[in-house]
């Protein structure tokens, strides 16, 4: 147990029943207390705060504008893709119809059809120059009439 306190301590108060000391309350200090007890804030522990804050927000802005280019570069890859390939389907269909209008046997189905005859080999002729020819083939080609057409 505690011990009294003596009888020159008490008479020390001005009431019997006070004790020597101030005894010591549990909770929340009384709000006057913890203004008086509160450091003011300088701005020296503010400023670092406010410029780590600031340097985040700018990394964080840095890498969502990041993250859009990687979006836009995407997207018009993506495009680019689309059209090489339906170029490439182009190519491919120009390709076939270059190679079917090449065929040997429809080359000479056309040259049939526009009265050619094929030449044996060994009957290869010079034409000559005969006078008027010229002035022929000329009026031939402006009135529309080729090759052996009349």
């Amino acid at each position: 147990m505690a011990a009294r306190p003596s009888a020159a301590a008490r008479a020390a108060h001005s009431a019997p029943w006070q004790l020597p000391y101030e005894r010591r309350v549990s909770g929340p200090a009384p709000a006057a207390a913890r203004r008086s007890r509160r450091r003011p804030r300088s701005r020296r522990r503010v400023a670092p705060l406010a410029a780590a804050i600031a340097a985040f927000a700018a990394l964080v802005l840095g890498v969502v504008l990041l993250q859009v280019q990687v979006l836009r570069v995407n997207a018009a890859l993506s495009r680019a893709l689309s059209a090489r390939q339906a170029l490439a389907r182009e190519v491919a269909a120009l390709a076939a119809e270059t190679s079917a209008l090449a065929a040997p046997s429809r080359i000479g189905a056309e040259a049939q059809r526009l009265g050619m005859v094929a030449v044996t080999p060994g009957a290869d002729a010079f034409l000559r120059e005969s006078p008027g020819q010229l002035e022929a083939a000329v009026a031939k080609l402006a009135g529309g009439k080729l090759g052996g057409e009349g």
